[in-house]
């Protein structure tokens, strides 16, 4: 509990705001506060390592097969396909995890819609082109190479602004709870 209370006082002091703040996070001179936005790149920074980790088996194989000079050869196998499975299903679990630790999440619906969202527009296609290319072996068509071009790009970018966000609102949930429980710990008992 020292641990939790500690912590909490110095992220209570670090996140007071100096004169000139006006609570919007814009300083009178239009500049953002630059606690927030070093929040945001360091949440983003993380979300990328996670990316990178992702992608390193698809560098893998352009490097051990030779720097082909035909990006088909990438193309019509099944590695992009099964990339964007793990980018939207990680998504998925990042955006289900931040908006239920977060605790000034009212309505589940937006949530919902996102997450059925790419379920529907992401996981399932990503699947089934894998599916269909594994099938097909190395005779994929260009709308199936296309498509799993296509749906990777997706992946990436959602994973990457929506895993960004859902680290933040993870990061805000926690800072959350700790302080409940500090003030759940410090209230005084009342006899009854």
């Amino acid at each position: 509990m020292q641990f939790l209370r500690r912590r909490l006082s110095f992220s209570q002091r670090r996140r007071q705001r100096p004169e000139g703040q006006n609570g919007t996070g814009v300083n009178e001179q239009g500049q953002g506060e630059p606690e927030k936005e070093k929040s945001i790149i360091i949440h983003f920074l993380g979300i990328f390592t996670e990316y990178l980790f992702v992608i390193l088996p698809l560098i893998a194989i352009i490097v051990f097969s030779g720097f082909p000079n035909d990006l088909s050869d990438l193309f019509s196998t099944a590695e992009l396909s099964f990339a964007a499975s793990i980018l939207f299903g990680q998504t998925i679990v990042k955006i289900a995890s931040g908006f239920s630790i977060h605790s000034r999440v009212e309505a589940w619906e937006p949530v919902a819609l996102i997450i059925a969202l790419l379920i529907v527009i992401g996981l399932v296609p990503s699947v089934i082109v894998l599916a269909i290319i594994l099938s097909q072996g190395q005779q994929a068509s260009i709308f199936l190479q296309r498509s799993q071009a296509g749906l990777f790009i997706l992946a990436s970018l959602l994973f990457i602004i929506l895993g960004s966000y859902s680290a933040q609102l993870n990061y805000e949930g926690q800072f959350d709870k700790a302080r409940e429980i500090v003030a759940k710990e410090t209230e005084p008992e009342v006899a009854v």
